[in-house]
């Protein structure tokens, strides 16, 4: 099978010896009695690489002027990658988020360099869902913001993927001239195996960073976990930065990769940035750096928005979780012992430590009754008798 061929090269004048190169396949070439290499050794058209001294590279001026995301989270030409799985709400994060940097705003610690023009190339939403994605984002405790609504332009694309997209791409951008390009989801676009590395790399390094480079833009593409994602004390491993579905290329070309995971608490999620992340200088309670914050989703489904909680709100929201699941364990059964709450703790994904923090608190607030057993099970656990 011949190698791919771009969807200009039928413009490319056949005399030039490197179409050849793109006409024949390594097999063919062999054959002919010249490989691919030799036949492009010979094309004038084809520059040598440019490299760039290290005095030059020490010498270059500061800030930088192709950061977008202070600290240079995020620069011009590069990529951050947004994992979650569905349903999570990476559709109203990346509304927030594009609202916030066509503002200038910062977003939960993600500060822009400058108010920015977004183009929003999405393959899912109809324009329903995407004034419910965007109609929470900006009413969401800021009546008075302030952008110019031409500086984000939206498309709406489905019918071409991989190098043919990528072409349409830059023709869009080339016309509105963003700073940033979201491209939701990635697997609509790539047109190929999501597990190869092959598929992948060719996307992301040869389709469409050229057209980043082109139009002096960086991309915000948003990808899926894979399927069957778990929270609680069976959750996947915590380098959240491979937890995207598919080829390892999706991180690796990425400068930064931002996870959305669900957590047991309804209507809380937790937002993780584990590529780069100690650049934004989140820190915690204890003044450490931080790469996680927790988000808790705005009452109103019809306007879909997320505020920032602390560690300690989550906690105690957490607490409060399991001290529910084993009060009405407990309740439910005459008697039960630690060994049989935890047992059915952990076929519930809790932690064995935190039942026995539950139960050292339901005891200690007079929630349960606590009794050591006579039959030397250890301690047995009862309804208070006012329930």
């Amino acid at each position: 099978m011949s190698p791919f061929i771009p969807p200009d090269w039928a413009s490319v004048p056949k005399t030039q010896p490197a179409a050849q190169a793109f006409s024949l396949s390594p097999d063919e070439a062999s054959k002919s009695g010249c490989s691919v290499s030799d036949i492009l050794k010979k094309d004038p058209s084809i520059e040598a690489l440019r490299p760039v001294s290290l005095s030059t590279i020490l010498q270059l001026e500061e800030p930088d002027k192709n950061e977008l995301i202070k600290h240079r989270l995020l620069c011009v030409f590069s990529i951050l990658l947004l994992i979650g799985p569905s349903g999570v709400g990476k559709s109203s994060l990346i509304a927030g988020f594009v609202i916030a940097m066509l503002c200038g705003l910062t977003w939960f610690g993600f500060e822009p360099k400058k108010r920015m023009r977004v183009l929003f190339v999405q393959a899912e939403n109809d324009q329903y869902d995407l004034k419910e994605m965007f109609a929470g984002a900006v009413g969401a405790g800021n009546p008075g913001l302030l952008f110019d609504p031409e500086a984000l332009s939206i498309v709406r694309e489905n019918k071409t993927t991989g190098a043919v997209f990528c072409e349409k791409l830059r023709r869009c951008a080339s016309e509105h001239k963003p700073d940033i390009i979201v491209i939701d989801p990635a697997l609509a676009f790539l047109g190929g195996d999501a597990s190869s590395q092959r598929d992948v790399g060719e996307f992301l390094r040869n389709f469409l960073q050229p057209v980043l480079d082109e139009v002096h833009a960086a991309a915000v593409i948003v990808h899926h976990t894979t399927k069957g994602i778990q929270t609680g004390a069976k959750t996947m491993t915590r380098n959240d930065t491979y937890a995207g579905g598919g080829s390892a290329e999706w991180a690796n070309v990425s400068r930064v990769v931002v996870t959305v995971n669900p957590t047991e608490i309804n209507g809380v999620i937790e937002l993780s940035v584990p590529k780069r992340g100690e650049r934004l200088g989140w820190r915690g309670a204890d003044s450490k750096l931080v790469i996680r914050k927790y988000l808790r989703r705005g009452d109103d489904h019809r306007r879909m928005s997320w505020s920032e909680i602390s560690s300690q709100e989550f906690e105690k929201l957490d607490a409060e979780r399991v001290d529910e699941f084993v009060r009405r364990l407990v309740n439910s059964a005459e008697h039960i012992t630690a060994t049989q709450v935890k047992a059915a703790g952990s076929a519930a994904d809790i932690p064995e430590f935190k039942i026995g923090l539950s139960l050292d608190r339901l005891v200690s607030n007079r929630r349960i009754r606590e009794d050591q057993a006579a039959n030397k099970q250890g301690k047995v656990y009862s309804r208070m008798k006012e329930e």
